[in-house]
């Protein structure tokens, strides 16, 4: 009696991680489905044009664990173009390039930690926003060389994003530079 109750009870647990599993395997798909839909597409190296991989390499040498995304999206006068996007891991923290086709760098990010933005930041953040919790940022460069921060705070159920520049000064969203514009959502946090 025993030996078949402990028999019914692992095959039940089987039965029940089968399944665990097989649900999860529909979210994932699920979640690449949506970000196809959305203009992203994980990407095989093999993919990438060689320009983009080589301006890569120049820009950020020796760095391993790279994925790619495809971004396909409209721009000004509703013209479609394409970038590419190198996520990788510096520091330990998740970071991004994106060019784009001909090889030319649009931006990097690498996400971090609240306690690990600029002190200005934070307290300007914290300042503007009371009764918000930081709760990570990314920095942000252009192509330019320009500096920027995108801090994310929440309050309760309620989060706001918000861009600085690197002096702690807010940049309204029409005068967001292209490439510091947010289209990744919060990946990285």
């Amino acid at each position: 009696m025993k030996k078949t109750t402990l028999l019914l009870v692992l095959v039940f647990a089987g039965i029940s991680v089968f399944a665990q599993d097989k649900a999860k395997g529909r979210e994932k798909g699920k979640a690449k489905a949506e970000l196809k839909s959305a203009g992203f597409q994980q990407i095989d190296a093999a993919q990438v044009p060689d320009a983009v991989k080589n301006s890569f390499t120049q820009s950020t040498p020796g760095v391993t664990g790279v994925t790619w995304q495809k971004h396909t999206a409209k721009g000004k006068a509703d013209k479609s173009f394409t970038k590419y996007v190198a996520v990788y891991t510096v520091d330990g923290k998740t970071a991004r390039a994106r060019f784009r086709e001909d090889g030319t760098a649009m931006s990097s990010s690498k996400y971090m930690g609240a306690q690990k933005l600029p002190e200005n930041i934070r307290t300007t953040a914290t300042t503007k926003n009371p009764g918000f919790e930081l709760v990570g940022g990314e920095e942000v460069k252009t192509k330019k060389g320009q500096t920027f921060y995108r801090v994310r705070m929440k309050k309760g159920s309620s989060k706001l994003t918000t861009l600085y520049d690197a002096n702690g000064n807010e940049v309204v969203k029409d005068k967001e530079p292209e490439e510091a514009k947010e289209d990744e959502g919060d990946e990285g946090n």
